[in-house]
C-alpha cells in the first residue's frame, strides 16, 4: 500500500484554492499541465511510500498516539509557487503560512513514529505546500504565464488544521482516506 498522512483541505482555504486553480485552469490549460483533482487536494505532512498491510495497526497506533499530543494549528493558504523555479516549473503550488512551528513539529514527531512501520519515508527537509498542478516537462512558457499571477496572489483562506488523515494512493490514482484523528484528543 502506497500511503501517506496529511492534513485535509477545507473551507475557506478549499474555496481559495478552487478559485484560484480554476484561474490557472483558464490561463494555462496546454499541453504538459496536469492539475491535481480537486478531490485530492491536501496538505502533506509525511510521505510513507510503500507499506505492508501487516504494518498498518501499528501504524495507525502510532500516528494516533501522536495525534494525541499535538494541538490544532492556525494556518492559512496564501502565496503561489513553482518547484524547482517559477522559470521552469514542474509543480505549482500554494503556499502555507501561519503557526509554522508547530505545523513543523507535528511533521517531524510524525516522521519518527512511522519509521519502523514506513521504511522508505520521505527524509528531505519538509517545505509546506498543496500541490495545484504539475508541469511536465517543465516549461518556460508556463513560467512566464504564472510569474505575473504569482505577484498578485495573497491569502487563499484559513485552514483549521485539526485533523491528520492516513491516504493510501490507489492504483487507479484516487486517495482512500483510511483513518483521521482529531489533534488533541
Amino acid at each position: 500500500m502506497r500511503l501517506f498522512v496529511g492534513i485535509p483541505l477545507v473551507d475557506p482555504a478549499r474555496s481559495g484554492v478552487l478559485a484560484l486553480r480554476e484561474r490557472l485552469i483558464e490561463t494555462i490549460s496546454r499541453q504538459g499541465v496536469r492539475f491535481v483533482n480537486p478531490e485530492k487536494l491536501h496538505l502533506t505532512l509525511n510521505f510513507l511510500g510503500d507499506v505492508g498491510e501487516d504494518h498498518l495497526a501499528g501504524l495507525t497506533e502510532a500516528i494516533g498516539t501522536v495525534c494525541e499530543s499535538q494541538t490544532s494549528m492556525a494556518l492559512e493558504v496564501a502565496r503561489l509557487g513553482c518547484f524547482p523555479t517559477m522559470h521552469r516549473p514542474k509543480v505549482i503550488w500554494a503556499g502555507i503560512q501561519g503557526d509554522l512551528s508547530a505545523l513543523g513539529e507535528s511533521q517531524a514527531a510524525l516522521g519518527v513514529a512511522v519509521k519502523p512501520f514506513a521504511p522508505d519515508a520521505e527524509t528531505k527537509p519538509y517545505m509546506p505546500h498543496l500541490t495545484i498542478a504539475r508541469v511536465s516537462p517543465g516549461s518556460q512558457a508556463v513560467g512566464r504565464i504564472v510569474e505575473p499571477i504569482s505577484r498578485e496572489v495573497g491569502v487563499l483562506g484559513a485552514l483549521a488544521a485539526d485533523t491528520v488523515a492516513l491516504y493510501e494512493s490507489a492504483r487507479d490514482g484516487s486517495y482512500i482516506r483510511l483513518q483521521e484523528w482529531r489533534l488533541g484528543a
